[in-house]
């Protein structure tokens, strides 16, 4: 969330509320299994964020169980300080990852009582049967506290087996509100088989499935869910759906035996589109896709350990033309690294506009985010370029000094890739008028904390040409 027009609201993929807070609804199906009594409060779905209409709830709540990435942190955050104001007897338990990979920093700055690191859906059950028959919590994997000055700090961040995901619920999808979301989320998979130096997910290199007759069976249940969100599509929140061929077989014959099939959202990675025949199994699901290319140029492909190179870009866009659903598939790239070159910079833009133009897939071109957790974010932190308490307030995208680290260019060089690249756009958008290009293919915008000097620039130039 951020600050606009004076109220707190939901940006970027929570602006359009694009899927439910998977985890959160999960958590709420354990709960209602156990005959845990619960109030369950969608903060993304009531869209502006005002705390005020949510004091009764807080008065009258014991256990406050709230999630926290790091780029909401920020706004979790206004509501553990308004919770304690409230309610200062009310116990809070933060999980997920910012909690997970930050315990000893936010237990020592901010009233939370206990963190869950981890995939918590077992501790989080036992911790709260443990507070609600008035007992201190000992020996729970994963947990973190204070306790008479002394900070207790698990380091155990608690993974599930494949056995455990494969028997976990599907989350209570009956209390998700009417056309609040595009789509319904879905989960296949946990982790990523890669180790990206860009990435922020938690779990990398530690790849888990659910059988391909466990997802089937789960698709079937969330099928009459979907029906409650804006266009009935099952989104798959993997981060690695394609990666295991045979699965993504077994599973797609199971579908075939389905009167009305669902259609998916998905993640795909380049190297396993190459396979003609697996592109052709999911095609007929597809609603949409997308492949994080990240560069266009190889020696920028190693130096971030993606494990692609630019010819496995190229194949599978091919043969998402070949199949049909190019148009339905995003190809996503990163520009501004902090150690790349304007010329890196506009070889990837080069690239991926030809990509666009001979296979008419779509683009997006998105600007370089330190987000904490990868390990470019933590060589800055451990070079003690930034802290922990930057991410503590609201405003990351319009933050000057992290976005300067972010992204490794002037602002003049900047300025001149948007016109590269704005330029292109506009040019599509004339061909499209005589039916060439889709004006919808390329997504790119200036970096939200130079919009105003981006502004400024254009101005001086369009005065300069006068």
């Amino acid at each position: 969330m951020d600050e606009i027009d004076g109220k707190i609201q939901p940006i970027m993929m929570d602006k359009t509320r694009s899927n439910p807070p998977t985890g959160v609804y999960l958590l709420a199906g354990i709960l209602k299994k156990s005959r845990i009594t619960f109030r369950f409060l969608d903060l993304i779905a009531g869209g502006v964020f005002d705390l005020e209409n949510i004091d009764k709830d807080l008065e009258e709540i014991d256990i406050i169980a709230l999630p926290a990435n790091s780029l909401n942190w920020p706004s979790a955050l206004l509501l553990i300080n308004r919770a304690k104001q409230i309610n200062p007897q009310s116990t809070i338990i933060l999980g997920n990852i910012h909690g997970t990979m930050f315990p000893e920093y936010i237990l020592a700055h901010y009233p939370v009582d206990y963190i869950l690191r981890g995939e918590a859906e077992m501790s989080f059950r036992a911790l709260i049967e443990c507070l609600l028959k008035g007992k201190e919590p000992d020996n729970m994997s994963g947990l973190c506290f204070k306790k008479k000055g002394m900070m207790y700090i698990d380091p155990i961040i608690p993974t599930l087996t494949e056995e455990q995901l494969n028997q976990n619920l599907i989350p209570l999808w009956d209390i998700i509100p009417e056309n609040a979301y595009t789509s319904l989320s879905i989960e296949s998979s946990r982790g990523c088989k890669f180790n990206c130096l860009f990435c922020s997910i938690p779990y990398r290199r530690n790849w888990r499935k659910l059988s391909a007759s466990v997802f089937y069976e789960r698709c079937l249940e969330s099928i009459t869910y979907s029906r409650r969100t804006r266009s009935n599509v099952l989104s798959i929140i993997d981060d690695c759906f394609t990666i295991d061929k045979k699965r993504i077989l077994d599973i797609v014959s199971l579908l075939k035996n389905e009167n009305s099939p669902p259609s998916f959202t998905m993640d795909a990675r380049a190297s396993d589109l190459r396979d003609a025949e697996l592109c052709a199994a999911i095609a007929p699901y597809v609603n949409s896709m997308l492949v994080g290319a990240e560069l266009g140029y190889e020696a920028g492909l190693k130096k971030i350990r993606k494990g692609i190179r630019l010819q496995d870009i190229i194949d599978s866009a091919s043969n998402l033309n070949e199949m049909g659903i190019a148009h339905q598939t995003v190809f996503s790239f990163i520009i501004g690294f902090p150690w790349e070159r304007y010329d890196e910079v506009m070889q990837t833009v080069q690239f991926a506009f030809e990509l666009y133009a001979r296979y008419g897939v779509r683009i997006y071109l998105q600007w370089h985010n330190l987000i904490p957790g990868s390990k470019i974010w933590y060589s800055f932190l451990n070079n003690q370029q930034l802290s922990l308490m930057e991410y503590d307030t609201m405003g990351f995208f319009r933050n000057r000094k992290l976005m300067g680290l972010s992204i490794g260019r002037s602002n003049n060089e900047i300025f001149k890739i948007c016109d590269r690249v704005l330029s292109v756009i506009n040019l599509s958008r004339i061909q499209d008028r005589i039916g060439n290009l889709n004006t919808q293919s390329i997504s790119f915008s200036v970096p939200w904390h130079l919009v105003d000097d981006y502004s400024q620039y254009l101005s001086q130039e369009e005065q300069q040409k006068t």
